[in-house]
């Protein structure tokens, strides 16, 4: 991933525009030259320029980002990140839009969190790794603690914050002590 982004991109920039595929196909060629004219108008602030790489699915975006065999151009590879990118962030915007209005209308964001966890278990494994290993149990204590609130709980709703305050803290087997015990 290093090579598609951040500071070591950008120093070899100049050597990735003038990579072709290892292919005789007018089309593959066309296609890295798209990739190259697409990143270079996005740079220069141009946004509403077509990804090349737009209409492909998740998984064949994740494939062609991690392809480092030589088969697609880094250009080509740092192009579907950016469609890849932009699937994830109308993603977000949905799904944040959906929890603003699960909570103005419940008070609890379960509903959300729920949804995050579907779609980090439907993201390809490749782009499962980039989360923390324990993601999904993040996502499940989450869950868990969130108030699962029906329509005769509504006036009772503000009363469950409190009522959290009874159950056990998550326990974080990594946390350091903030002080110790035998010091009381």
């Amino acid at each position: 991933m290093n090579q598609i982004s951040g500071p070591s991109y950008h120093a070899r920039q100049n050597e990735y525009d003038r990579q072709t595929p290892q292919s005789d196909d007018p089309a593959r060629l066309q296609l890295a030259a798209s990739a190259t004219a697409f990143l270079h108008a996005r740079q220069g602030g141009k946004e509403n320029v077509p990804n090349p790489f737009s209409g492909l699915s998740r998984e064949q975006l994740t494939a062609i980002v991690n392809d480092d065999s030589g088969r697609f151009t880094v250009n080509e590879r740092r192009a579907a990140d950016y469609a890849t990118s932009d699937l994830e962030q109308a993603w977000r915007r949905q799904a944040v839009q959906a929890a603003r209005a699960e909570y103005e209308s419940s008070g609890t964001r379960r509903g959300f969190f729920e949804e995050v966890l579907r779609h980090y278990q439907n993201l390809p494994v490749l782009e499962q790794a980039r989360y923390p290993s324990d993601y999904v149990e993040q996502l499940k204590n989450r869950i868990r603690l969130e108030p699962e609130i029906v329509d005769h709980d509504r006036e009772d709703a503000i009363w469950l914050p409190i009522r959290q305050l009874d159950k056990d803290p998550i326990s974080n087997p990594q946390a350091k002590p903030i002080c110790n015990a035998s010091t009381f």
